[in-house]
Formats: C-alpha cells, sequence, structure tokens
C-alpha cells in the first residue's frame, strides 16, 4: 500500500467525522489505490435490475443501498468502523463496467490533490446527512483531472465498480478509471 501523506489523511478523516457527526454512518474515505486486475465475477448482474447499455450496467442509488453494517475495531485508524454486508444482487457488480448519474462533488486538499466524489444529493443539500448515507456517495478514480465540472453538476460517469468493505481510506463504492460521459 502507497504511503498515506498526512493532509490527505486530515482531509479523509474530516469527510468521515463529518458523516457521523451529520447522522451518516461512514467508515470510509478517498485515498489512492493499487488497482486490482482480477477479472470479472463469474455471475453477470441481472439485466432487469441493471439494464446494459453501451456495455455497461446502468446503476441507480436506491439499489445500492447498504442494508446492514457490522462493527469492527481498526488497528490503522484506531477506531470502530462499520463494514458494509453488500447485498448479494450488488456483490455480482463488483469489476464491472458500470453508469451512474449524480451530482458531482470535488473535494480540493491542495492544487496539486483534488479527489473527487459522486454523490445521490448535491453537496447543497448536506449529501452527508440526514437520509444519506456512505452507500449514497462513491470516489471517482479517474485517469486524469476531471475539468469544466462545477459542484453540484448533475452528470454522468462511466468506469469500473469496486465495492470496498476493506480499505477505510476510501468509500463503500468506488469507481475506477471513471470518466465523463458526455
Amino acid at each position: 500500500m502507497r504511503e498515506i501523506n498526512f493532509c490527505k489523511t486530515i482531509a479523509l478523516f474530516a469527510l468521515a467525522t463529518l458523516f457521523y457527526s451529520c447522522g451518516g454512518n461512514a467508515d470510509a474515505v478517498q485515498d489512492e489505490q493499487k488497482k486490482d486486475n482480477n477479472p470479472a465475477p463469474e455471475v453477470e448482474p441481472d439485466t432487469t435490475v441493471w439494464p446494459l447499455q453501451e456495455g455497461y450496467y446502468v446503476l441507480n442509488w436506491p439499489d445500492l443501498a447498504i442494508p446492514d453494517y457490522r462493527e469492527e475495531y481498526n488497528e490503522e485508524i484506531q477506531q470502530e468502523v462499520s463494514i458494509p454486508l453488500f447485498r448479494d444482487a450488488v456483490k455480482k457488480l463488483d469489476g464491472q463496467l458500470v453508469r451512474i448519474m449524480g451530482f458531482f462533488i470535488p473535494l480540493d486538499e491542495n492544487p496539486e490533490e483534488v479527489f473527487y466524489v459522486l454523490s445521490q444529493f448535491p453537496n447543497s443539500q448536506c449529501f452527508f446527512c440526514g437520509a444519506a448515507g456512505p452507500d449514497s456517495v462513491m470516489d471517482l478514480l479517474p485517469a486524469s483531472k476531471l475539468t469544466n465540472i462545477k459542484m453540484d453538476d448533475h452528470v454522468t460517469f462511466q468506469g469500473r465498480l469496486r465495492l470496498n468493505d476493506e480499505d477505510v481510506m476510501f468509500l463503500n463504492y468506488i469507481l475506477e478509471e471513471a470518466e465523463l460521459v458526455k
């Protein structure tokens, strides 16, 4: 695992704190992750739940809801974290090419490092508060810096979905190779 710089860690823990303090249940925040070259699952996702569009499964936020979590102590951050228990139908999406629409939220730490989140809810409506939870946001890991997209723009992204129930430096959903759909 790559070394996590101090400033990035502080920013990521601040995001997690916001989830907890606003009634969310976030246990994961962003950081860099090595791409895993695991092959796609042997069982394909159900196209009656997630239709295919140009080779991508089209997702919607309510179907990504995480029904339950288990608590576990994490040595790395020395605190209890909530580990998502993904539904079986959602597990089949791990490693698949997907598209999803949401609100774009850039998280600027400094000019050299910008983190991106796609959210079911706009930042202007406190995307991490109230009924929203960690399953209503996902990390966007694009190949290059995203430009010409503003906070709360309602956009569609596509990429490879990664389910995360291990790395507390990331959200529960990660969209790798993320690219804006034009």
